[in-house]
């Protein structure tokens, strides 16, 4: 006799033949590459329209937020230096607007003073250093990049890329990323690397190549705007170092006339050179600069004087200056500190300097 079979059961068996076994709880997609790379190629044609555009605020707008943040820290430090007023007006004027290699020769940020310089916005400062200024000026450049484009490569994967593809897109650990490649009718080309985060990819790095130039990139546009930031910087302080030698020179050749009078060096700067002190007829007001004082006394030994600056703020150098009272030329030299230039004048006043002794 043969046993019935539950009427649950057979409705159970039934179901499980015509639907299969009990799906499994739905897993989300791979963050975010559920749409490969056409959820790329759409950000990069976003980028790219906006090149078209030549906004720099445009193109800024698509970046990923931490990479804005990176041009922001730089504007943060450019702006640092015009408060400390370690820039001056003519060096950011010549990174401007010289005529051939300026950031914005057509003034279009219209730029005048430290002050303008200072109140441009992350977004400005990166056209300025990705080139987006100096390429507006080129009408040829404008009439080329509006020629038709096309995409031709794009890859999404993790790890999949040679070493070259990673560093281009920063892949710097095992994250998603990909890039799209776009070129046009006229040769150039842009790459838009992205990276997934937070459910979404977000632009890395942008690759721009007119022709055969090489590639503008964000990175060297930061490392453009640090450059510039140390650049500015030490330009001023070279201008600043240059006064005191500038000075002492001054005082040397008249150190030296008054040598050539009176067949004897004079022991200090002022004062005339007939008078009991004997001087060189320099005035006080002469020895005062604006970055340096020159001392008064006249140093050094047989044959050879010395004259000493002194600088007037922090950050510039003692300087030095030796020379002989019958010939041309000289040395200058320059001391972190006023302690190190007073012990090696003093060693050279007793063994001599140059050919002099």
């Amino acid at each position: 006799m043969r046993k019935l079979i539950a009427p649950a059961a057979v409705l159970l068996a039934g179901f499980m033949i015509f639907t299969g076994p009990a799906p499994q709880a739905q897993q989300g997609p791979r963050d975010p590459a559920q749409a490969g790379g056409e959820e790329i190629e759409r950000k990069g044609k976003t980028v790219l329209a906006a090149f078209q555009s030549m906004s720099p605020e445009s193109v800024f707008g698509t970046l990923a937020p931490w990479r804005r943040n990176e041009f922001d820290l730089h504007r943060a430090r450019l702006r640092r230096d015009v408060d400390r007023k370690t820039i001056e007006w003519d060096t950011v004027d010549k990174l401007l607007h010289d005529k051939r290699r300026g950031l914005d020769p057509a003034r279009k940020l219209a730029v005048s003073d430290l002050a303008g310089f200072s109140n441009l916005t992350s977004a400005q400062f990166f056209g300025l250093f990705f080139g987006m200024y100096r390429l507006a000026t080129d009408s040829e450049f404008s009439t080329q990049l509006a020629s038709e484009w096309f995409t031709t490569r794009r890859a999404v994967g993790e790890g999949g890329f040679d070493d070259w593809q990673r560093i281009r897109m920063g892949l710097y650990i095992s994250e998603l990323g990909g890039y799209v490649r776009f070129e046009n009718l006229d040769g150039f080309e842009l790459v838009v690397c992205c990276v997934a985060d937070g459910g979404t990819w977000h632009v890395q790095e942008i690759f721009f190549t007119a022709k055969s130039e090489r590639p503008t990139t964000m990175d060297a546009a930061i490392e453009a705007m640090d450059k510039a930031s140390i650049g500015l910087d030490q330009r001023l302080l070279q201008a600043k170092m240059a006064e005191g030698e500038q000075m002492l020179g001054s005082m040397r050749g008249q150190v030296r006339v008054a040598y050539a009078k009176a067949g004897a060096a004079p022991k200090k700067l002022t004062g005339a050179t007939g008078d009991t002190d004997f001087g060189a007829g320099v005035s006080k007001e002469e020895l005062d600069g604006k970055y340096f004082k020159i001392r008064d006394t006249v140093r050094g030994s047989k044959g050879w004087g010395a004259l000493i600056a002194d600088p007037k703020e922090e950050g510039l150098q003692w300087v030095l200056v030796l020379f002989k009272y019958a010939g041309g030329g000289g040395e200058f030299r320059q001391y972190d500190s006023e302690t190190e230039l007073l012990a090696e004048l003093q060693e050279l006043e007793t063994t001599g300097w140059g050919e002099s002794d």
